[in-house]
């Protein structure tokens, strides 16, 4: 029975885990408690420096000062102990009180400098101290932490830099007659360290012996487990095997029930399956009744059964490139039904493989989406419609632009003919006329120029000029704008040399249909003294165009809505809701740009984003 637990695959993971186990808390133990305890040693010395200088500054401020102040006749030395009339310099106490503390806690402090005064000046730093004042020196935290070994002991060192901080001490160290520098002393100046010097054997000990204790413990508690789980796993075996026949019943009861599950879910997902070669082997009910072919008539068959003529070869070539490659194709398909009509799907192929990763065929998953598509196709007609509203706007400013031309060209050509008839027609005002019919004519000339670039069918991406584009719209709504009494203000930096990516006379279509919708709102407010500000400038290669207007601004609940489609806040009569959307997408697919609306003092105020090339 032993050797048959210990083959098992749970029990073996246990035996490792433990090993793994004890290996990993063998080093990571030593570890931790190493670093907790430098960490805390680190934290005491930091603590011992500081009270030592608060000791320090109490004794200058309450002790020093009074005495220089009230008891003028003791003086300060180094040799103090025992001597009447004379009281220890600050230094001197807190070499002092180190040594106090050294001989009764086993901790050493040091206070030393790279400036002794003269009493002290024979005193020679070692490498370490040196490499202490260095650090400090050096060191903004001004603190000094290293791990050494002295006379066999291990020790933690800590050195806290010890910085002029008292008016006092800079004075008495300037002015002392047995400094040994030739410079002056300023707050803030490191004067040398304050070291502690802590023994850490007995921690390390005491971590070795926590370490073997929780080792212990963990692997007394690892091996009970592997006891326990043992004697269980051999009578749950007995019990497995029991219970093997039952679980094989309810197995073949369960598979059933998927299978029943499946059926019904076969009712509303439209899914097939096919071989490695595309030949049909299973499909859904919905796929049925949504082609309108029986089962029979497609197992065995390609999918070329509903293929539509509408979609292309290429589709087909791509989506076989996809799912060969063993990767996952989704698109939009059109398939025909047994009546000959169509249904769009959202079709999901995949490869199924073996668990030897031999390929078994794909399955396909598909939506209907032909609700969709219908509802995208009447939104298309919607837009084709909201063109053709520009179009005839378009064709309203061209009416407006010719009246003037052709009224001259009218009054000109009728007082030839008139002097002419009466025989007073002189050769220069024949040539004069000319020159003004020439000049209307050519007048007309620009403007049809103009309406055909507008409306030219070739929507090809060229390389446009940002300056022309803006021109062609001020032409085609200057003259509607002036007979509605609404004054144009044109602000725009021109700069012949900008260009970017589009389709100009789109550009055009989205310039005008934005005045165009400021214009009705001015018209529809009856705002006194109506205006169209644009503005350009340039930034993060970035052309922006600003449209902006007097009309108090779009309410801002609405603000977020208006390039939706379908949205708008005209009469039915007056639009569809197509237009900023229309403008949004061109400006979005056309020109990778951004079209975006905000609410000024004035009122509202479009931004078009162009990038640069």
């Amino acid at each position: 029975m032993f050797f048959k637990i210990l083959k098992n695959k749970i029990i073996l993971s246990i035996f490792f885990i433990t090993v793994i186990l004890l290996s990993t808390l063998s080093i990571y133990i030593p570890k931790v408690t190493e670093q907790s305890t430098i960490d805390f040693v680190v934290k005491n010395s930091k603590t011992t420096v500081k009270q030592i200088k608060l000791t320090r500054e109490y004794y200058v401020q309450e002790v020093v000062g009074d005495i220089k102040k009230f008891a003028p006749n003791i003086k300060f030395d180094y040799d103090h102990a025992g001597v009447d009339g004379k009281i220890a310099f600050p230094t001197s106490l807190v070499h002092e009180l180190s040594d106090i503390y050294s001989k009764n806690t086993g901790t050493q402090i040091k206070l030393y400098s790279k400036y002794p005064f003269k009493p002290k000046e024979d005193r020679k730093l070692s490498p370490t101290q040196l490499e202490a004042l260095t650090y400090v020196e050096n060191n903004d935290e001004g603190i000094w932490i290293k791990r050494d070994t002295i006379n066999g002991t291990n020790v933690m060192r800590v050195a806290v830099a010890d910085f002029m901080t008292q008016e006092a001490c800079v004075s008495c160290h300037n002015s002392h007659v047995d400094k040994t520098w030739d410079f002056t002393w300023k707050l803030g100046d490191t004067r040398g360290v304050l070291e502690v010097i802590t023994p850490i054997d007995e921690a390390i000990n005491a971590n070795q012996t926590l370490k073997n204790e929780i080792l212990f413990s963990v692997f007394i508690s690892m091996a009970v487990i592997l006891l326990v789980y043992s004697i269980t796993l051999y009578k749950r075996e007995e019990e497995l095997l029991d219970k093997n026949d039952n679980l094989e019943t309810l197995v073949e009861g369960q598979t059933k029930t998927i299978k029943k599950n499946l059926d019904i879910m076969g009712k509303y997902i439209i899914y097939s399956k096919t071989d490695a070669k595309g030949i049909i082997t299973e499909v859904s009910n919905a796929f049925c009744e949504i082609s309108q072919y029986k089962k029979e008539e497609l197992l065995g068959r390609s999918h070329s059964i509903v293929r539509h003529p509408d979609m292309e070869d290429k589709i087909f070539k791509n989506l076989w490139q996809t799912i060969e490659s063993q990767k996952t194709w989704s698109g939009e398909i059109k398939n025909k039904k047994k009546d000959g009509t169509f249904y769009w799907t959202l079709a999901n192929i995949t490869p199924e493989f073996d668990e030897k990763g031999n390929l078994l065929g794909y399955l396909s998953i598909r939506q209907d989406i032909t609700s969709n598509k219908e509802l995208e196709n009447n939104t298309k007609k919607l837009i084709e419609t909201e063109k053709l509203i520009s179009l005839g706007e378009m064709i309203g400013n061209i009416a407006h632009q010719w009246r003037q031309p052709l009224s001259a060209i009218t009054s000109r050509a009728s007082s030839v003919k008139m002097f002419n008839s009466i025989g007073s027609l002189e050769s220069s005002e024949i040539d004069e006329n000319m020159d003004k019919i020439i000049d209307k004519s050519n007048y007309l000339s620009d403007t049809i120029n103009t309406f055909r670039n507008f409306i030219k069918s070739d929507k090809s991406l060229d390389n446009i000029d940002i300056d022309k584009a803006i021109e062609e719209s001020h032409k085609i709504i200057e003259i509607i704008l002036t007979d509605n009494q609404i004054k144009l203000i044109n602000n725009i930096e021109f700069n012949k040399n900008l260009k970017i990516i589009g389709i100009e006379s789109e550009l055009v279509q989205v310039i005008i249909n934005i005045i165009s919708n400021a214009k009705d709102i001015l018209l529809e407010k009856q705002i006194i003294n109506p205006w169209v500000k644009l503005e350009s400038y340039i930034k993060n290669n970035t052309f922006i165009l600003s449209i902006e207007d007097n009309a108090g601004g779009i309410p801002d609940d609405i603000i977020s809505n208006i390039f939706n489609p379908y949205f708008t806040t005209k009469h039915q009569s007056q639009g569809t809701g197509l237009g900023l959307h229309m403008s949004y997408q061109i400006i979005m697919d056309t020109f990778n740009g951004k079209l975006y609306a905000k609410n000024t003092n004035n009122g509202a105020k479009f931004f078009i984003e162009l990038p640069l090339m």
